[in-house]
């Protein structure tokens, strides 16, 4: 039996309502998440929990400030760590990032964060600030923290390229013991994650809700939010 819960989506913020487009995505910390996280674990059962915590910087783009963003990811930690969570951290792909021509920067961050201002020296200064506070709270916490390598990307400095993902994500989450009892040999006829609808969002403003979990195959659950 395994119960997935996850909360993601492009852009996503973690502290505050984040839009992609049309839709939009309440902030992790204010996600559905953590109640089902809470009753799953008030059912008495014995359970593991195995967490990952990733993809933080979006809010760098929305005018958070580091302090704040590191909040956000502090409070997402102690709640996993309540739940005695394996948890792994990864920082933010600095390496990647730190050869992107600056006029790639300004086209994505004009077509995906049209309202974000901020110049490219400052964001590269905020990233590398992030990661560095982002890598001591893991430790504080007991999180394994994965720096990424910079071989892992292609032309997006930010998403894993499509011919390594299958091999690096294993590697990563490797560190989960849990990992060791999964057979990898077989594949799960899993739907298109697009297909899938988080318990919340807004689409064109108009609120959507979407009863979790939402899709369930031998034993396997899968809710979003």
């Amino acid at each position: 039996p395994l119960e997935i819960l996850a909360a993601h989506g492009h852009g996503r913020s973690y502290g505050r309502w984040s839009r992609a487009l049309i839709r939009e995505l309440p902030g992790i910390t204010q996600s559905g998440l953590w109640p089902a996280l809470d009753a799953s674990a008030a059912t008495g059962e014995a359970v593991a929990t195995s967490a990952l915590i990733t993809d933080v910087g979006n809010d760098l783009l929305y005018h958070a400030e580091v302090e704040q963003i590191a909040d956000w990811v502090e409070t997402c930690l102690r709640r996993l760590q309540e739940h005695n969570a394996e948890i792994i951290l990864t920082l933010p792909p600095i390496a990647a990032a730190d050869g992107l021509p600056a006029w790639r920067y300004y086209l994505v961050r004009s077509l995906v964060f049209p309202g974000c201002r901020v110049s490219w020296p400052v964001m590269q200064a905020r990233a590398a600030e992030l990661e560095s506070t982002l890598g001591e709270l893991g430790h504080q916490y007991g999180a394994t923290v994965i720096t990424p390598e910079s071989k892992w990307y292609g032309f997006d400095p930010i998403h894993i390229h499509r011919r390594h993902r299958a091999r690096v994500w294993r590697e990563m989450l490797s560190a989960w013991s849990a990992t060791e009892r999964v057979d990898q040999t077989g594949k799960l006829p899993v739907p298109t994650v697009w297909k899938l609808r988080p318990e919340h969002r807004r689409l064109l403003g108009r609120v959507r809700n979407e009863p979790q979990p939402n899709w369930r195959h031998d034993g396997i659950e899968v809710s979003l939010y």
